[in-house]
């Protein structure tokens, strides 16, 4: 399971929608403007404009579990865009703060909804991060007491929609993790079920918006390819300037074997890339690595030379090497295979 699906399990942030106050008996701040804000600068690939929107809330809030919460996404977002784990440790420390400051409130209030919100969705995210790093046993159990926490909030609230999000991804990805054993009674296949409530979520949660998008198309990329293209395709229509959805675009199109519709996307990433005074090569080089590895699985000789050329290229630099060397590496011996078959 790659990256963005782990981590997605646990991306319930960056909603957009009108802006409401928490009464007095749940007092926990739900910055719904800084949401929406941030949102944006996010589907115009602007990373550092979104992190300075949930700093300025955290300035202003600094007891507030929301701002490190959502400050930590932003930069699990620009992780994901740019292949960048720089920022890993800056990611950590911040939901640290977030789990500790929703547990202050839990305290003082257990019937505060929001605050268990945000704990858990801490706690899932930082299970992500776990799991990433190799860390399987502590990310595994924090997952699980993630979702379990969301069910709790929803044995409360029943409407509380956002918390459809985590326990429908939790469902979803359980249910793929343990498909050769579904024909056991405790090990039932919940993936339509985990998607219809993520579905909900999106629909009807207070905190949802087009980035919740990113967590559907990870599902329907590894369970239903048609669908998730034509939700990839309405997503990108929606919002052309957004990596996050193009990357998943092209992945689909990848994995549907359509050449020409992955070669258009990708390729329309790395212009966006060349643009992007960020990015230091290894935006490019992704998609011409994605373009390689789908012209050798269609035997298209040609074509996988030319793209494992420009990955060559691109890997001189040295700190494009440095960060991308197992596809540097791949694209060589590719090439070297090629050689022989001539």
């Amino acid at each position: 399971m790659n990256k963005l699906k782990i981590i997605n399990l646990a991306l319930i942030l960056f909603l957009s929608g009108i802006c409401f106050t928490i009464s007095a008996a749940q007092n926990t701040l739900v910055p719904i403007n800084e949401y929406s804000e941030a949102s944006e600068y996010i589907l115009l690939n602007q990373y550092r404009a979104a992190a300075d929107v949930f700093d300025k809330f955290i300035q202003q809030n600094p007891h507030e579990p929301a701002g490190p919460l959502l400050k930590a996404a932003a930069l699990h977002y620009r992780s994901i865009d740019y292949d960048d784990t720089s920022f890993d440790e800056e990611y950590k420390g911040l939901l640290d703060t977030a789990e500790k400051l929703a547990r202050m409130k839990i305290r003082a209030d257990n019937n505060d909804l929001w605050a268990r919100y945000f704990y858990y969705s801490a706690r899932s995210l930082k299970a992500a991060w776990a799991v990433t790093n190799g860390k399987f046993i502590s990310g595994i159990a924090q997952g699980k007491s993630g979702a379990r926490g969301m069910s709790r909030i929803l044995q409360d609230d029943d409407e509380f929609y956002d918390a459809y999000l985590m326990t429908g991804s939790y469902r979803f990805w359980k249910s793929i993790a343990t498909v050769s054993v579904h024909w056991l009674p405790f090990f039932g296949d919940n993936c339509e079920e985990g998607i219809a409530e993520v579905e909900t979520a999106i629909t009807h949660g207070k905190l949802n918006g087009p980035l919740t998008n990113t967590v559907l198309l990870e599902m329907l990329i590894v369970y239903d390819l048609d669908k998730a293209i034509i939700l990839g395709e309405e997503m990108l229509r929606q919002y052309p300037s957004c990596r996050l959805f193009a990357w998943q675009l092209g992945e689909a199109y990848k994995r549907a074997g359509r050449f020409d519709n992955a070669v258009r996307v990708l390729t329309d990433i790395a212009g966006s890339f060349s643009n992007d005074s960020v990015d230091d090569g290894s935006g490019p080089l992704r998609c011409w690595w994605k373009l390689a590895v789908l012209c050798k699985s269609l035997g298209k000789k040609e074509q996988c030379r030319y793209y494992c050329e420009k990955i060559a290229k691109i890997g001189k630099n040295k700190s494009v090497y440095n960060r991308q060397r197992r596809r540097i590496e791949g694209a060589r011996e590719m090439l070297e295979e090629l050689k022989h078959d001539s």
